[in-house]
């Protein structure tokens, strides 16, 4: 057994690709095969027309399913990936008798505080339920994750919270749809000040901005430039099951040197099964809560 590296921000473009290697090399043939089965999903494609007829069978099919790889071997024979797997992929390591050497290449951020965390902020003007305490601990204590919850249980309270509580950090909360962008922007202006809204007509930034999936693009290389006034040090990305289509998910990998999390009430809510790459960019689900338990709780 051997060392497994696993570095990030190596060297591609994009530091929230991570390569994973042996000595720099090709792993071994039998956790190459592990890892890979790990990071390949069925993806679903509903067809109709001329698009549903099979030749082969001579007979219409309603759906067709291709194996999607959410990984690359590079020229090196190293196996790159998202970073959102580097959990599931290291207690795989590990649990094949490695060792895991993690190395972040990335480079210092020129604001070192801005994660500094004021809970009190938070208590002088909200009343929080205990498990929207425990929702806001777990994404303390971890940089990226998922969040899954039932609707009604506080989603955009509790985004008001963490907001107002990270008083440095620059906030993007993403969701699909002006009806639901406006109400998130709405919420938020009751507890935080200077908060920008980008869609539906409106394009405005703030420390917390509110933006529509669909203007995404809006934000260009500032992804790049922690200077900009379009960089993000946290993207929250509300109802993320709908952030699985091709084109947001291509808009979503530009953040980069930032915390992300994707809060939804469906993860597996998705017909073509693309809901799976959604781990790749905002990591393992940190949080549950069933309807049961809110219910039981008062929160629905």
């Amino acid at each position: 057994m051997g060392v497994i590296t696993i570095r990030r921000g190596g060297g591609h473009d994009v530091p929230s690709v991570i390569e994973i290697s042996l000595g720099g090399g090709p792993l071994p043939q039998d956790l190459h095969s592990k890892l890979t089965s790990l990071l390949r999903y069925n993806h679903v494609t509903q067809l109709r027309g001329p698009d549903a007829w099979c030749p082969y069978t001579n007979s219409y099919r309603p759906t067709k399913v291709e194996v999607k790889n959410m990984f690359i071997v590079d020229g090196r024979g190293r196996l790159c990936c998202p970073d959102g797997f580097r959990s599931r992929l290291s207690r795989e390591i590990q649990g094949a008798g490695h060792v895991v050497d993690y190395v972040d290449l990335g480079p210092p951020h020129p604001f070192a505080n801005r994660y500094d965390v004021n809970w009190d902020l938070i208590f002088e003007r909200m009343d929080l339920k205990e498990k929207q305490i425990e929702w806001l601990a777990a994404m303390e204590s971890y940089d990226q994750g998922l969040v899954d919850a039932p609707p009604g249980v506080g989603k955009t309270y509790t985004m008001a919270a963490y907001c107002l509580s990270h008083p440095r950090a620059r906030i993007h909360l993403v969701t699909s749809g002006i009806d639901i962008l406006r109400r998130i922007h709405g919420s938020l202006v009751k507890y935080i000040a200077n908060v920008g809204m980008v869609g539906g007509g409106k394009n405005q930034w703030g420390r917390v901005t509110c933006i529509s999936a669909d203007s995404l693009h809006k934000i260009g290389e500032g992804f790049d430039n922690p200077t900009s006034k379009y960089a993000a040090d946290v993207v929250i990305f509300d109802e993320v099951h709908l952030g699985a289509a091709a084109t947001t998910l291509m808009e979503l990998s530009k953040y980069k040197n930032c915390r992300r999390y994707g809060f939804s009430a469906s993860l597996k809510g998705r017909g073509d099964g693309a809901e799976r790459q959604l781990e790749g960019l905002f990591g393992e689900v940190i949080f549950t809560m069933d309807y049961q338990e809110a219910q039981a709780l008062g929160m629905v």
